[in-house]
């Protein structure tokens, strides 16, 4: 799934990048970071303003490419770049870490450095600093790619794996939206609300960021019964949304949207950083054990389909 990386700006450092080899690692790592990786920096973004000035200090035969890549990470409608909590980070420079880029790592609990040259770390596993110019052997990469391409069915895996999955699409989260049409049918109201649950404590418990925002349920209809909506209003009321509500004190709303052209069929959990989709939607558990047969994925592309099925009319709000 997502993997979080903080690069030292001295990786674009001129006087160490020098050839070939240091430019086709940097593309491989942009390019991952693209596809299903975070870049973590600073609160001020001090990190990344001098990633970008050594990058444009580059001859242009390496720097031209690498400038494309860094903007893309900029403009990226699913936010590739993560500025981590204030509080987390002070506390992390005030325990004399060696440098800003160790805070950022230790307060994210990064899964690398990435760096130009040698860096002896004070407190972080030396085995996660990775040299640009070896970048592409790194187990940083074998992982990334692993999550990107070559995941397998989650009901195939340990727990511990699908819990650090989703506590992985939830870590950097400042809100959630989740989508499941198959919600707004009012029937296996618990199950999905075990599925729910099980997202939302992965935010309570593992977010780097208090999870204070809001979390919206978006689902569908196609009927225009007014008895028999206000019937699956009143079980989504009593049997969803008001458990989670008493459980969790966070603002949980759920959306009937009126879906008479037929366009939602997402099941997705968004936030801010990515969009995940969940093939077989919320209802992820057996009823005795286990999850389902169920397959995730990174889905960015659907950003604009998702803000579709946010414009359809709204049938009721609970």
């Amino acid at each position: 799934m997502l993997m979080f990386a903080v690069i030292a700006p001295d990786t674009f450092d001129p006087a160490i990048f020098i050839d070939n080899e240091h430019k086709i690692n940097a593309e491989i790592l942009f390019r991952g970071i693209n596809t299903n990786g975070l870049l973590l920096t600073d609160p001020t973004g001090k990190i990344e303003q001098d990633i970008i000035r050594n990058i444009s200090s580059l001859p242009t035969s390496f720097g031209q490419k690498l400038q494309i890549w860094m903007q893309e990470l900029l403009k990226n409608k699913r936010k590739r770049i993560v500025k981590c909590n204030e509080v987390l980070f002070k506390s992390y420079v005030s325990a004399s870490c060696g440098s800003d880029c160790e805070a950022v790592v230790l307060s994210c609990d990064a899964d690398a450095l990435i760096t130009g040259k040698c860096f002896i770390a004070k407190h972080y596993p030396q085995n996660k600093i990775i040299e640009i110019s070896d970048y592409v052997n790194s187990s940083f990469e074998s992982e990334r790619y692993k999550f990107a391409d070559n995941f397998p069915p989650i009901d195939t895996i340990p727990l511990s794996s699908v819990d650090d999955i989703f506590n992985r699409i939830v870590k950097f989260a400042k809100w959630l939206r989740i989508y499941d049409k198959q919600i707004g049918s009012g029937k296996n109201t618990t199950q999905f609300r075990v599925g729910l649950e099980y997202v939302i404590g992965k935010w309570i418990n593992n977010g780097h960021f208090s999870p204070t925002g809001d979390i919206k349920i978006y689902t569908a209809t196609t009927s225009n019964c007014s008895v028999t909506r206000d019937n699956i209003k009143n079980k989504l009321h009593n049997d969803l949304i008001v458990p989670l509500r008493n459980k969790y004190n966070l603002p949980i709303s759920l959306v009937m949207k009126y879906d008479d052209s037929s366009i939602f069929h997402a099941r997705h959990i968004e936030a801010q950083v990515v969009i995940v989709n969940i093939e077989r939607g919320l209802d992820m558990f057996k009823v005795r054990n286990g999850f389902k047969r169920n397959f995730l994925k990174i889905d960015n592309a659907a950003y604009d389909h998702l803000r579709e099925c946010r414009d359809l009319p709204d049938v009721f709000t609970i």
